[in-house]
């Protein structure tokens, strides 16, 4: 039975796939499982030496079918006697099966350890170790190689580097919604200009859109008689009232919460505002249509919105918003905001502006004159000819001609054809092969003159 497990084992060391090995191995445990389960009985299969059970315990390792590495180190144990060579080879197995992955795998840590020491006590009780001579030297020689390969070589866990965690200390004191523009200007320089450039006198009242934790609205209170704040954020809110109570400020504070989109604006002289940035535009055009007339804003804008608002004919920034705003205020630029003077920072360039609006403003139907520069800007760089005369604008304008006709008792005549009508009218004003990105104010006004004396409205 030795030379036959023998004869196994050595067809495994030559044989080159890991299926066939596994095979092999099978067979060399199942004569191992015959002789244990026959150890009671009278027929005794021949018996096979001690160190083939390691031997295999061993291959099995190698080839990394720890299972049946285990159950012929179990078997082993119940043949091997009291010390010798192999038993030392089986607690080596052993713990070699339960190394651990990394060094933060405490219980097969222990448990290698555990097995380690016992090869090491069983080594000092054989006479001669791997050739050398019994000396305490050789065997910490060994015990050091064993330790090495089992735990200095393991893979190790990469220790988490050590660094601030901004996030816990944000969490100390109050979290900003980016979502909803939540940016607090913290540069007290560039609240200090705003506040200048607002020329606030102390019988005014300023109206501030989201306040925010109030380093603007403490400046604010100081130079004027009255600071009404819009604020969306109950917790911000609360925030500016805790700073402001208790102090002669306090009293000269109206908060509201709640959008301002959605609020029926106060009375007030002088507006000043960090507003958020998905609001910009909705809000300037409240702004501008709100009665009674307020003296100046003075707003925080995105940069490239701000660029829009004051752009001039013939640039590339030019566009409807910039006719629509220049129509009912003066607009100037005053400053360019870094995006580092904000916490948290946000991702784009700001700048400040300050909106005069016109008073008394321009005699216009304000939707009339909205509807046709949307029409004009529909493609800037496209001739007004080619913009008047796609179908969906005919469809409405000869809409709107029969409406007007009809409120006038007029006579529409039969061959009318509002496509030829509106080229006459563009080549007989002089707008046909001009372009929307260069006509003024004035170039604007002319051409809804021109519209509305051949009775054509936009709205």
């Amino acid at each position: 039975m030795d030379s036959k497990v023998k004869s196994l084992l050595d067809e495994v060391c030559q044989t080159q796939e890991n299926e066939e090995k596994n095979r092999l191995l099978r067979l060399v445990l199942q004569i191992f499982h015959e002789i244990d389960n026959s150890q009671f009985s009278s027929d005794l299969p021949e018996s096979v030496s001690s160190d083939m059970y390691i031997r295999c315990a061993q291959l099995a390792i190698d080839i990394g079918n720890n299972d049946l590495a285990s159950q012929s180190i179990t078997l082993y144990f119940t043949k091997a006697p009291a010390a010798d060579l192999q038993k030392c080879n089986a607690y080596l197995c052993l713990a070699k099966l339960s190394a651990p992955r990394s060094n933060t795998d405490l219980p097969n840590l222990k448990e290698a350890g555990e097995n380690i020491l016992r090869a090491i006590k069983m080594a000092l009780k054989i006479p001669v170790l791997a050739g050398k001579s019994p000396s305490r030297k050789s065997s910490i020689s060994f015990c050091w190689t064993l330790f090495s390969r089992l735990f200095i070589n393991m893979p190790k866990v990469k220790s988490e580097k050590k660094f601030r965690k901004h996030q816990e200390i944000q969490k100390q004191g109050i979290g900003f919604n980016k979502d909803i523009g939540q940016h607090i200007l913290k540069n007290p320089l560039v609240v200090k200009t705003m506040v200048e450039k607002a020329g606030i006198r102390n019988t005014d009242t300023v109206f501030e859109v989201g306040p925010g934790t109030g380093n603007m609205t403490v400046k604010l209170l100081e130079c004027s008689k009255k600071v009404v704040a819009c604020e969306l954020d109950p917790r911000l809110a609360a925030e500016l009232q805790k700073r402001l109570q208790g102090t002669p400020l306090y009293n000269k504070m109206h908060l509201i919460i709640g959008n301002v989109l959605k609020t029926d604006l106060p009375y007030f002289d002088i507006c000043v505002a960090n507003l958020p940035y998905q609001i910009s535009s909705p809000f300037v055009f409240k702004l501008l249509l709100h009665r009674p007339f307020f003296r100046s804003a003075v707003l925080m804008f995105q940069k490239e919105f701000g660029d829009r608002l004051v752009a001039t004919p013939g640039s590339k920034l030019y566009c409807r918003l910039s006719v629509n705003t220049q129509l009912l205020a003066n607009v100037q630029h005053l400053m360019k905001v870094g995006k580092n003077n904000f916490r948290p920072p946000p991702k784009v360039e700001s700048c400040v502006v300050r909106i005069e609006p016109k008073n008394p403003p321009p005699p216009i139907n304000f939707q009339e004159w909205d509807a046709m520069i949307k029409i004009c800007f529909s493609r800037k760089n496209k001739t007004l000819g080619g913009a008047f005369r796609l179908n969906s604008v005919l469809e409405v304008l000869e809409k709107n001609y029969k409406l007007y006709s009809s409120m006038k008792n007029k006579t529409i005549e039969k061959d009318f054809n509002v496509k030829e009508k509106i080229t006459q009218i563009l080549m007989t004003s002089g707008f046909e092969l001009k372009r929307a990105r260069n006509l003024d104010m004035d170039d604007f006004l002319s051409l809804l003159l021109a519209f509305n004396k051949e009775g054509f409205h936009f709205s």
